[in-house]
């Protein structure tokens, strides 16, 4: 878990800093911190623009793509009439636009055939059918390069989403405190795609909706007075969207679908801390009931002004209630202030939901449950050479029950394929982390990381595939053999930082190197769809002196093009139809780019 602490707006205190930045692909952006704090109030302001005005990926029929540009705006106020109550509000802006990242077609002649030779259409592949030219490689794309596309539609991606946050805190006494946290989320997003990768229009669509969410938490805690310390609260979340398509497919052409969404839950919850035997050992245990509504309302149709082309009634849709409590307990012993152990056992709830992206009135109706995990976790952190080495390590082992499964596969009716989530599984995934930071001198400091995953199903007894391509409806299975997709048995990674004092300032050079092991990337382990393992180097030269601080930075030096991303749309059973799958298409990670930076602080 990755928990993100900004700094709060400075009392007394006015400062700030700037930063420029350039970067190939004609890269530029600007960055700004600006605080001003008086006795009592304190404002931030943070900011920034970034444009990106040539895109990675260049486009076969002319152009470039993967371009966009960012804003953001920030505003913190703090205020602090005494020392026991506290009152922050927050705004945070941003809007995106630019180019969606680059698709590339990876489906391949004889390796993705879409029926097999013993059917009644003989034996035809998809590209073949549709006049394709596919590329001869599984996995390749279909242009012979990762750095060129095959795009034939306008695309875009626009997204804007602003956040008010209300943070009030007061210290009712001595020992106690009372916490409110208040924000309103709002958002739109437009987005339009060339889905197959491919200069023949096979899957083409825009995607758009807007959000909104409100949320409240009140909380009570006791952090100080007692060897018991605790908090209990309670939390409210409301949540409405629309989500939008309009699908443009080679048969039938034109599909339109519109949704809501609507979502109510709440929770109270826990959590005390008892120190023991000189705070020694502290033992830690804390719950959380939650509870869930969520509602899906949708309809589509072949043709908006065909009457007879409907496929789903503007009834078409479902509800679920669900509750659960999950909880945590643990504890923690520090032998000395060098070394602490400790172990827990916690429980974990992914929520329910329904299925927008369905189409088949059946799967928008029925939803999925939550997906509850238990988690054993055992840990040291030791600190060691008279403070200049840190090293941590983590075993767990996690169980999950319920297990949510996303399935891609073919809809009766437009658009032909349709995306859900069913519970249909049982897993354990085992690991062990390790972690070191080392100042080997004066001047070195070295840190690593290595994780390790054994990850297996214990049970899947589902119907991954649907229905083959002349209708035929397959079978719920046991396909425990499977591997759980984006789970890398190992990743690891290195940095070094030197630093050396150079006429009146600190240069600085630091190195890093991150290494992750190949993986699945489909629920069914399609033949070719896994992500290779992939190693990315970074290096940057910082020249700090004074108030200022120029940099250039590399980025992936070694220019590693493998895939982030690889898809596959509806794929078929190999032992009933043959491998095959209606096309296949995967999205590459950025090259290399070489910038610099120049900081300014006041």
């Amino acid at each position: 878990m990755i928990n993100i602490h900004r700094v709060k707006p400075q009392l007394d205190e006015t400062s700030g800093k700037v930063r420029l930045r350039y970067g190939e692909f004609d890269k530029s952006q600007v960055d700004f911190l600006y605080n001003f704090g008086a006795d009592d109030w304190a404002l931030k302001l943070t900011g920034g623009i970034a444009r990106q005005g040539e895109g990675y990926i260049k486009n076969i029929s002319g152009g470039d793509l993967w371009y966009r540009d960012t804003d953001r705006l920030g505003a913190h106020l703090l205020w602090q009439p005494s020392d026991t109550l506290t009152a922050e509000f927050i705004y945070d802006h941003s809007n995106l636009e630019g180019d969606p990242g680059t698709v590339f077609n990876t489906s391949a002649g004889e390796a993705d055939n879409v029926w097999s030779s013993d059917t009644a259409l003989g034996g035809d592949t998809f590209c073949a059918l549709l006049g394709l030219t596919c590329s001869p490689a599984a996995g390749d794309p279909s242009t012979g390069s990762r750095d060129v596309g095959a795009i034939n539609a306008p695309q875009w991606n626009e997204l804007k989403k602003d956040q008010f946050t209300v943070r009030l805190t007061a210290d009712v006494t001595e020992d106690h405190t009372v916490t409110y946290v208040g924000s309103l989320i709002k958002s739109e997003d437009d987005q339009a795609l060339d889905g197959d990768g491919h200069t023949d229009t096979v899957y083409h669509f825009r995607r758009w909706g807007d959000y909104e969410q409100f949320t409240h938490e009140l909380r009570l805690s006791r952090d100080s007075g007692s060897n018991l310390t605790w908090q209990v609260g309670v939390f409210n979340a409301f949540a409405e969207g629309t989500n939008n398509q309009h699908t443009l497919v080679v048969a039938p052409p034109y599909s339109q679908e519109f949704g809501r969404t609507t979502s109510d839950s709440y929770s109270v919850f826990g959590e005390a801390d008892l120190a023991l035997m000189d705070e020694k050992l502290i033992l830690t245990a804390g719950a959380r009931y939650i509870n869930e509504k969520k509602k899906l309302a949708r309809e589509a149709y072949g043709d908006r002004d065909d009457p007879t082309s409907i496929n789903l009634g503007p009834n078409a849709g479902g509800s679920i209630d669900s509750s659960k409590t999950i909880y945590r307990v643990g504890a923690r012993y520090h032998f000395n202030e060098d070394v602490m152990a400790y172990a827990t056992r916690s429980t974990g709830f992914r929520s329910g939901g329904l299925s927008p992206r369905a189409i088949d009135p059946y799967y928008l109706s029925q939803g999925y449950d939550p997906e509850l995990l238990t988690n054993h976790e055992i840990g040291l952190r030791t600190t060691m050479l008279d403070g200049s080495l840190t090293f941590n390590i983590t075993a767990f082992h996690m169980d999950y029950e319920d297990m949510q499964i996303e399935l891609a596969i073919a809809a009766d009716r437009p658009p032909g394929t349709q995306n859900f989530v069913v519970n249909a599984g049982q897993a354990t995934i085992k690991g062990l982390e390790m972690d070191f930071n080392w100042m080997v001198n004066d001047w070195w400091r070295l840190s690593g990381n290595v994780g390790t995953l054994d990850s297996e199903y214990d049970e899947l007894f589902v119907n991954l595939y649907g229905f083959g391509p002349l209708g035929n409806e397959y079978e719920a299975r046991d396909e425990s053999n499977l591997d759980l997709r984006r789970s890398p048995e190992l990743s690891y990674g290195l940095s070094s930082i030197m630093t050396w004092d150079v006429a009146g300032g600190v240069v600085s050079w630091r190195a890093s190197y991150s290494w992750t092991d190949d993986y699945e990337a489909t629920t069914t382990n399609y033949p070719g769809s896994g992500v290779e393992e992939t190693g990315i180097l970074d290096s940057s030269l910082t020249y700090d002196v004074e108030k200022w601080q120029l940099s250039i930075y590399g980025r992936n030096l070694t220019d590693e093009d493998s895939w982030t991303h690889n898809y596959v749309v509806n794929a078929f059973r190999e032992d009933v139809d043959g491998n095959g799958a209606l096309w296949r298409f995967a999205q590459r990670r950025a090259p290399r780019e070489i910038g610099a930076e120049v900081l300014y602080r006041f």
